[in-house]
């Protein structure tokens, strides 16, 4: 069993999604928690994971410095469509010929490491096409990891359709969040009962406030790359 989930791993990889061009919070990824900007906070954080990382930019000149950054770390990158996400990460898990996907956001700095490697051990197991420990609403924001088959992605994509009012191409995984859908491929949800009382706690990095609570928070625990998602509720409730 040991050996085959190796052998899983050596085709799966972290894709992480990174632009400089948010609507909410231009160049937020660029920003500050403590002495690192918040994509190098979250690469060093993943660093101790033994899985292929990858970061899935855009080709728009304004990411060039991601680019620069991910070469400067010896990181592999992929720079792909700008308006559409799906295909982006398509793209790159092509290139770099992954089967697997670990699909993370790169302003969740704070995203639990632990819980991708336990993850994709029960996604294995279990043989899913879809795993996400979102849907349950049960952990704060700021937690999100998905794990997708690279095939099921691919094939369920073509269904992922723009309306006038939204681009809903700009999330990786909208297929398998419609409700409707989940009799379409086989999934599964985590949830939490620990954390459910967080689950308003933002943790994420979409504004100028989500930055400073988290800064807050980090000094507080000197700024540890390490921190878990316990000790991070830990000094919120200290802070209430």
């Amino acid at each position: 069993m040991l050996k085959k989930f190796r052998r899983k791993l050596k085709k799966t990889a972290i894709i992480i999604e990174a632009r400089t061009q948010s609507s909410r919070y231009p160049n937020k990824i660029f920003k500050k928690i403590g002495d690192l900007t918040v994509i190098d906070f979250l690469l060093n954080r993943l660093s101790s994971i033994k899985i292929q990382k990858i970061v899935a930019t855009t080709k728009n000149p304004k990411d060039k410095k991601i680019i620069n950054l991910c070469k400067k770390k010896g990181i592999n990158f992929f720079a792909g469509s700008e308006d559409d996400l799906i295909k982006r990460v398509l793209d790159c898990a092509k290139k770099y010929n992954i089967e697997y996907i670990v699909s993370l956001t790169s302003d969740n700095p704070l995203v639990e490491r632990d819980y991708i490697l336990k993850y994709l051990n029960l996604f294995f197991k279990k043989n899913l096409d879809y795993l996400d420990n979102i849907q349950s609403k049960t952990f704060p924001r700021g937690f999100a990891i998905r794990i997708v088959k690279a095939s099921k992605l691919k094939e369920t994509s073509k269904y992922v359709r723009n309306s006038k009012k939204y681009n809903f191409r700009q999330h990786t995984c909208k297929f398998f969040m419609d409700e409707k859908n989940h009799n379409r491929f086989k999934g599964f949800f985590v949830n939490s009962r620990k954390y459910i009382k967080y689950r308003e706690l933002r943790i994420t990095i979409d504004y100028k406030e989500d930055l400073k609570l988290v800064n807050t928070i980090l000094m507080k625990n000197n700024f540890d790359i390490n921190i878990s998602l316990n000790q991070i509720t830990k000094t919120w409730d200290r802070m209430k």
